[in-house]
């Protein structure tokens, strides 16, 4: 190795640094997409000292400049303070009403001086606010403080399609905390979505605190154990485990305050009078069959046990829980269910009979419609009006009455030709519970059936209606029924990116194309990543793109062929070598995929054998990918896949040009990878690209070799001085393992390279080394003469600063090794190196993760002192 190279190739590494690139407007990537967008040649920027300046003094107002400047915060991490104005001013975010405007609508203008907020309403300001923090480019999302941010110039007018743009989340199949119900209207307003329709009773569980009757939550709101496999398997299996939870009225209060402030209304589902096993637990008199014990359903589906509508005490009961949530909830509309109720117990029930007969009713089913009616009416008396899901037209209902179509569109065309208004929510389109992928196997278990986000986005709430009876339909709404959703993670997943696709449905005006959603699409999963969200990140690789197989492109980093090509070692040729460094030498630490390709986007598929990740390090560095692209003469970081588990597929880089690009691909350093696809779009190329790396050397070591604990695999310590090097450094770190026993040395006899680096002194005890070193060098100098041998000292660790038994061990492996190389010098032999520079973690707490192995700051020390080291002894030779 050439020192001079070496110098090159840190200086350009600096002059790089020097310069920032120039930031991408972000205003085409918007979603739901604005009704205009014009460019301007301005940019403005933003730092501590922009104001958000209120040109009203009112609750509302600065209710929304707080908000804005909460957003910037968590997202970009500048501090920005509200103050009340009475003009215009630069340096500032001026907010204002404009009541030309409509009550959703808003106007943004980015200028080079100022930003221009106003709204037709304090609504209209506040979906205004969110098009603002969207159009704030994404490389400043989350970075620090001191960074001024350059928003690019733009003029936007922007108001909705529909008046109700929707979001339903059953909280009683599986219950979530009142936070997470917080966090699930977080994603509704960052959508524009401006209603919570909130599923809050049912068979599985009663979530509402009623205080008239206790029980409904003592008893209603607890089930004994819950399904575990899927209702139509033949076999049903149970968990034996109470699910249970419900919210205080005081949490409903919470909620639905903090829905208003974000502008969207919380809508309380009741369900009746099917769906009510739950109540029927608590209170069997309002049964047909009162003698009867019901429990809390464990199971999915629909139930035969219904609310008794022969009896009065229905009507009371049902009216005094009403009473109860109209006085929390402020909505216009209360939604009572209304589905799938089954007539069976009504048949032989005297008191239903007995209504039959007084009420003229022809048949059982009609006994729906009357309690229907009945109930609408009592809400039409308190200043309410009905919502319904589309079985409550079959008996007729009033023109009041709003229609939610879940059963197909066709109730909600039958709705809207009546004149009743109408929610579009077909379970074709809108229902979120189901897959999102054809893959079901590498999915969460869900209901059924495939909802992908192309399907979301091309639904058309007003198709087969005329232009009047179009007037009718008030929107649409996205449905999450959460039997197989277990846990809020998951609630996130079924949600994301769909929620984005009905939302530029519900919002945006005109033609769709799906190509150009997708590519605004993913840039708003940037904002996702910011704010944690948890979402489907393989739905790109199914709507678009082609994938070819890794084993057709140049593997770097591997000591020779093997015959499983994701191992580093064919470790079936070494009969005697230990069962536990077989087992690690199949992790493909160091390995990675070069290659290059003119792709915009770049996506991965691929397995690994345990997928359960380590409790000491990031599972993107133990079971992840990490991929790197060549810029200006540099590796530059571009994107990770994050695993999912033992499969995973990701969108790793997007939004790229189009030009060719070199790249490398760096495979999990823990886990056993079993298969690999790279993705790249469908009318780009993809083809093995020339190993960026010189020659082969060969790092034996221990966990800190391996990559523990980096955050990433491409930080590894081998791998980070290949790419600052140029140099071609093999990784054989073997987590607890390096002992150089005598197999595993003859191992490293039959690789041909230009060194031999023994980074393994912290895993041998210090009579190991005193018998082991002396073998493997004699033996490595035996079968390589010319080829270096450089030893490493082990690490002085963080831990040790304390723990006396640490730092002796430390100590006494150094002083053995030390021992060995004094006396084998005596023997004459050649190119026989060590490094004793081991005390570059410091002892300030911040090098290590758990006192022993680096993180990225420890790594960093470490390559500052071994890689100078290394390079002096190369350049030697």
């Amino acid at each position: 190795m050439n020192a001079s190279k070496l110098t090159a190739v840190l200086l350009l590494t600096l002059f790089l640094s020097c310069f920032s690139f120039e930031s991408k407007a972000q205003t085409d990537y918007i979603i739901p997409k604005p009704v205009s967008v014009v460019k301007q040649k301005t940019e403005f920027a933003i730092d501590n000292n922009t104001q958000i300046n209120l040109l009203e003094n009112s609750r509302l107002m600065v209710q929304n400049g707080n908000y804005l400047s909460e957003q910037v915060n968590t997202l970009f991490q500048k501090n920005l303070k509200t103050v009340v104005g009475k003009r215009k001013v630069n340096d500032a975010i001026n907010i204002s009403i404009d009541k030309k405007l409509g009550e959703e609508a808003y106007s943004l203008e980015i200028k080079d001086k100022q930003i221009n907020l106003s709204g037709g309403s304090h609504k209209g300001i506040f979906y205004g606010i969110q098009t603002l923090l969207q159009a704030i480019p994404d490389e400043y999302l989350s970075k620090e403080s001191g960074k001024q941010i350059i928003v690019p110039g733009v003029k936007i007018n922007d108001y909705p399609r529909f008046e109700y743009r929707g979001a339903m989340l059953d909280v009683c199949r599986h219950f979530y905390t009142v936070e997470e119900v917080k966090r699930f209207i977080d994603i509704l307003a960052l959508h524009k979505i401006n209603t919570f329709h909130w599923h809050l009773t049912e068979d599985q569980g009663w979530r509402i605190e009623i205080k008239r009757y206790p029980e409904l939550t003592e008893i209603g709101s607890v089930r004994q154990q819950t399904l575990a496999n899927h209702n139509r398997d033949k076999v049903h299996l149970y968990d034996g485990k109470p699910h249970s939870g419900f919210y205080t009225q005081e949490d409903i209060k919470s909620v639905v305050q903090y829905a208003t402030d974000r502008f969207i209304t919380v809508i309380p589902e009741i369900d009746m009078p099917g769906h009510m096993l739950a109540a029927l637990a608590a209170y069997p008199h309002l049964a047909c069959d009162e003698t009867k014990q019901y429990k809390v359903a464990e199971k999915w589906g629909v139930f035969h046990e219904v609310l008794c509508i022969g009896k009065e005490s229905t009507f009371e009961f049902a009216q005094n829980v009403l009473i109860e949530v109209m006085e929390l909830f402020p909505s216009k509309y209360i939604h009572i269910g209304g589905d799938e109720c089954p007539s069976t117990t009504w048949k032989t029930c005297p008191h239903c009979q007995a209504r039959m007969k007084k009420e003229n009713l022809a048949k059982e089913s009609n006994l729906q419609n009357y309690f229907t009616h009945r109930i609408e009416t009592f809400l039409q008396a308190h200043g309410r009006e009905m919502i319904g899901w589309d079985e409550v037209l079959e008996g007729g209902v009033s023109q009041t009455a709003t229609i939610m179509s879940w059963r197909g569109t066709k109730g909600g065309i039958e709705a809207a030709k009546k004149g009743n208004k109408v929610i579009m929510t077909p379970g074709t389109h809108c229902y979120f519970d189901k897959y999102q992928s054809k893959k079901t196997t590498a999915e969460p278990l869900a209901i059924g059936g495939y909802i992908p986000v192309s399907k979301v986005y091309e639904f058309d709430p007003l198709l087969d209606l005329s232009q009047e009876e179009c007037k009718n339909v008030l929107g649409l709404q996205a449905n999450l029924w959460t039997e197989y959703i277990k846990d809020f993670k998951q609630v996130q997943y079924m949600l994301l990116p769909r929620l984005a696709a009905l939302a530029e449905v519900g919002w945006t005006y005109g033609e769709r194309n799906e190509d150009e959603f997708l590519t605004r699409l993913k840039q708003l999963t940037k904002r996702y990543d910011a704010l944690g969200y948890h979402y489907a990140r393989h739905i790109f690789t199914d709507l678009e793109g082609k994938f070819i197989k890794a084993d057709s492109l140049t593997w770097v980093g591997k000591a020779s062929n093997t015959k499983n090509i994701y191992h580093r070692v064919d470790t079936a040729i070494y009969k005697k070598m230990p069962q536990k460094v077989k087992s690690l030498f199949t992790n493909s630490a160091g390995i990675a995929i070069a290659f290059t390709t003119n792709s915009s986007s770049i996506a991965a598929k691929w397995s690994v054998k345990n997928g359960k990740g380590l409790p000491n390090m990031p599972d993107i560095n133990s079971m992840g990918l990490d991929l790197y692209i060549k810029k200006g003469g540099t590796w530059r970081y571009a994107g990770i896949g994050r695993p999912e588990g033992s499969y995973s597929e990701q969108m790793i880089a997007t939004n790229m040009d189009t030009l060719a690009k070199e790249c490398l691909l760096y495979l999990p350093t823990y886990d056993e990878i079993t298969s690999l696809e790279i993705g790249v779009d469908k009318s780009s190329f993809i083809k093995p690209s020339a190993s960026p790396f010189e020659g082969k050397y060969v790092i034996y070591g221990s966990s800190i070799t391996q990559g523990a604990s980096a955050s990433r695999a491409g930080l590894a310590y081998p791998a980070r001085m290949a790419r600052a090097t140029g140099l071609n450094f093999i990784n054989l770190g073997l987590s607890g393992n390096g002992k150089m026993e005598a197999p595993v040395i003859e191992m490293l006899g039959d690789i041909a390279c230009d060194a031999y680096i023994m980074d393994c002194i912290a895993n041998p005890s210090p009579e190991e080394i005193l018998e082991r070193a002396p073998y493997a060098i004699r033996y490595l100098r035996k079968k390589h003469p010319e080829t270096p041998i450089i030893f490493i000292q082990s690490v002085v660790r963080e831990k040790g600063l304390f723990d006396e038994k640490v730092r002796l061990k430390s100590k006494q492996q150094n002083e053995a090794i030390e021992r060995v190389f004094n006396e084998l010098q005596k023997e004459q032999i050649p190119h026989l190196y060590l490094i004793k520079e081991n005390n570059f973690l410091g002892t300030d707490n911040e090098g290590t993760i758990d006192g022993v192995h680096p993180n990225d700051i420890g790594f960093d020390r470490m390559i500052r002192v071994i890689q100078p080291a290394i390079l002096s002894i190369l350049t030697k030779k």
